[in-house]
This record gives C-alpha cells, structure tokens and sequence, in this order.
C-alpha cells in the first residue's frame, strides 16, 4: 500500500474498475442491440456515467498532477498512469489498431467525444507534468516507465507527448523530457523495438497475441488485417513523430539525433526503417547547412570503414571478423537518400559526393 499516496490512488482505482465494468456492459449492449421504451439504446445512459468519470479524471490530472505522479520506492506503481493506460488500450483495440477498431458505429460516434476526448486531455496534462524537487526530469517519467505498460501502449504515450511538447514550443517543457537523464524519443525507439520484435514481414505470421487485443472487444481478426494494421500503425507512428521534431529547441535536438543513429544502426530492419524516414523529413524540411552536415559525417563515416575494410594498411588493423556490414549497408542506404536533398551546387562542387557516386 502506497501510504504516502493511498487515498488519491484509491480513488483513482475506483473510477477505473467502475469504468471497466460500465464499459465491458456496453458493449454487450451493442452486441445484443438492446435498447429502453423510447427507443434509446441502453448503453447510453452508462456512456453518460463514463464521460463523467473521464472529465473528473481529468480534472484530477489538471489540479494534482504534482501529487498524481510522483513515484516512490514503497509507491512506484501510479494508477493515473493505469487509468491513461486504459483508455489508449479501448481507443487503439490494445495499442496497434486504428481509433475505435471493435466498437459498433453508432457506438463509436458518441464515445469519441467523451472517452477519447478525455485520453487526449489527460496525455496532455502529463506533457506538463513538473519535476520533483532537485530533479530535472518530469515527475511523470518514473510513474509512466514504472507502470511497466505493452510497449504499444507506451508508444503511443510518448509519441503524444512529444507532439504537445511540440505544440507547446515551451524549451523548459522540452527539457523536462529531453536530456542527459532520460531521452523520450529513445525510450519511444526502444518500445517500438520491443513491439515488432517478433514481427517479419513475408518470413513469418504475426500472432494477434503479440498485440494484447482486450478481449471484452471480442475481436476476430485474421493475419491479412493483422499485417495490414501493423504497416498502418507504423505509417501513423512515423507522421507523429515527425510532427514533433517541428518545433525542436535546439538544445534537445541531439537527443533526437543519438535516438535516430542508434535506431538505424541497431535495430531491427523495419523499425531501422522508421526512424531513417524519421531523419529523411528532418533532412527534408531542415537547412541546407543541416543537409550538408549529415551527408559529410555519413558520407566520411562510410567511406572510412569501407577503405578500411577493402586494403588494410600496416597502421591500420584489419577486422577481426566480418565488419558491421549490416551497419555500413544501412548508412550508405540513409547517405543515398540524404544526397537527394543536397542543392543543386552542393552537389556539384562536392568532392565527398563524387567520391560516393563512384564508389
């Protein structure tokens, strides 16, 4: 029992189960088309009861969030961040589907503005979430990482929270997610990593377990919608997080960058994928001066490994084993494509380029 915080989490806790229960009875409302004398369907009067709920969550997260959030070693499990947690899984079917997969369309239209409107609010609120005092950190990292969450689900509470950073344009915001200490966007590569971790595709057939689909929707889907939804959450993910990267102060921006490098060079192949479409819009819609910087530091980088590799010289000792080929594929695959975005007199009068050009 989390003493110090007892009474704000068991409240919490209470508006959480009587949301489960009001919520799971809905939807066998709208299996069974049930519905009262004036022909009103009878999931709607619980619906109403839910949206109070949220809003009153909600409130809670906006005037007690210093409270809400903070973490302990006797208290390290918040169930703000549970409550969060439930509604991304309701909202995205357990994370990976698109907004209300599962839910009858009637259904769906009335929940959208009282349950979801409710999940943005409060993903929100955590953006703002202040630091503990004498740290440097948002109060919320340790509630939300601590929760132990499905990577999906925390996929998406990062990537939210990094767009309303962005539509904050506050650098003392930014920070509070961004530094030496804890880095959003890594920890966002790195659950995107342990989502797909099992999944290839055309070599293997995804497991709809591997997706913690709730049950009380009752979904049937089959490994075409499977496969399909997977490419379409990764595609949705990409343009959040590209959406964040907007307005990055410049003084984060490096942890940006390490997370995209480290992605590309050591993930798996699909998720090394996404974070290189990541930096192509960075590239894309930066300065030229960003451009030119990334392909002499790429280009270099590769070159050097290659000469290395194809004449080693008496200072310089070969592999011992095979080099990071993989590696070096990937970089000269983000190097070509980088080259594209170069102007048209960078291009010409780069010595760099041509020496890649005739590699």
């Amino acid at each position: 029992m989390c003493t110090d915080s007892s009474l704000s989490d068991e409240f919490i806790l209470c508006m959480l189960l009587a949301n489960k229960r009001l919520f799971s009875e809905c939807i066998i409302d709208t299996e069974k088309c049930l519905s009262v004398e004036s022909d009103e369907p009878t999931w709607r009067s619980k619906l109403k009861l839910i949206a109070f709920i949220c809003r009153l969550m909600v409130g809670c997260v906006q005037h007690f969030q210093s409270v809400l959030f903070l973490t302990s070693e006797r208290c390290q499990r918040r169930r703000v961040v549970d409550f969060i947690s439930w509604t991304l899984e309701v909202q995205f079917a357990g994370g990976l589907f698109s907004v209300g997969t599962g839910l009858e369309q009637n259904f769906l239209k009335e929940v959208s503005t009282s349950l979801f409107v409710a999940a943005d609010m409060a993903l929100s609120c955590v953006s703002q979430v202040a630091p503990k005092p004498g740290q440097s950190i948002s109060a919320a990292v340790n509630a939300i990482v601590l929760a132990n969450l499905t990577p999906l689900v925390n996929c998406r509470i990062f990537a939210s929270i990094l767009v309303n950073l962005s539509k904050r344009r506050d650098s003392r915001a930014f920070s509070m997610w961004l530094s030496d200490e804890f880095n959003a966007y890594a920890e966002f590569f790195t659950n995107l990593e342990a989502a797909f971790a099992l999944w290839k595709p055309y070599e293997s057939t995804p497991n709809p377990s591997d997706f913690h689909i709730p049950r009380f929707l009752n979904l049937n889907i089959d490994q075409k919608q499977l496969s399909s939804s997977v490419e379409q959450f990764l595609t949705t993910i990409t343009i959040e997080i590209c959406r964040s990267v907007r307005h990055l102060p410049n003084e984060v921006f490096p942890y940006l960058e390490s997370a995209l490098l480290e992605t590309t060079l050591h993930a798996s192949p699909v998720i090394s994928i996404v974070a290189q479409d990541i930096w192509c819009f960075v590239v894309r819609y930066g300065s030229a001066e960003l451009c030119w910087q990334y392909v002499t530091l790429l280009g270099n980088a590769v070159l050097c490994l290659a000469e290395r590799y194809a004449s080693p010289t008496k200072g310089t000792p070969p592999f011992k084993a095979h080099p990071p080929l993989e590696q070096m594929s990937r970089l000269g695959c983000l190097l070509s494509r980088f080259l594209v975005f170069l102007t048209a007199r960078q291009q010409v009068g780069s010595t760099l380029v041509q020496r890649m050009m005739t590699f």
